[in-house]
């Protein structure tokens, strides 16, 4: 997939411009590479976070009642959470997702995830030379 930030699609210069502010507006992240896609697991549920989407999540199942199941799989359908994503930085141990508009139902801006509750990443191509 060909590096993007959806709302500025149509201008590759100013989409540099934008990824170079997330970086340093991400402490830390000096050697960042661009993810198009993302799989993560919190708090037992799964989320889905892609480019140009709303962030997924994909409950854990329960039993009668919101009952716990040990070793539960998740639902086979999503419910969107918060705001499109603009970007997703991959700074090594943390990486830190980016989405326009005012913090929604908690989510901070940019959120953060722990490399240890990544379960795949999808990165964009590397920029051409």
């Amino acid at each position: 997939m060909k590096f993007f930030i959806p709302d500025l699609r149509d201008d590759p210069e100013a989409a540099e411009l934008r990824w170079a502010r997330y970086v340093a507006d991400s402490p830390g992240l000096p050697d960042s590479r661009r993810i198009y896609s993302l799989t993560y697991e919190h708090d037992g549920d799964k989320y889905l976070a892609t480019v140009g989407d709303c962030r997924k999540v994909y409950k854990r199942r329960t039993g009668p009642r919101g009952g716990y199941i040990k070793n539960a799989d998740h639902v086979g359908w999503a419910t969107e959470t918060g705001t499109m994503i603009s970007a997703i930085i991959d700074g090594g141990d943390v990486l830190h997702i980016w989405s326009y508009g005012p913090p929604f139902r908690g989510w901070a801006n940019p959120s953060m995830v722990g490399r240890s509750e990544v379960r795949s990443i999808e990165y964009f191509d590397p920029p051409s030379s």
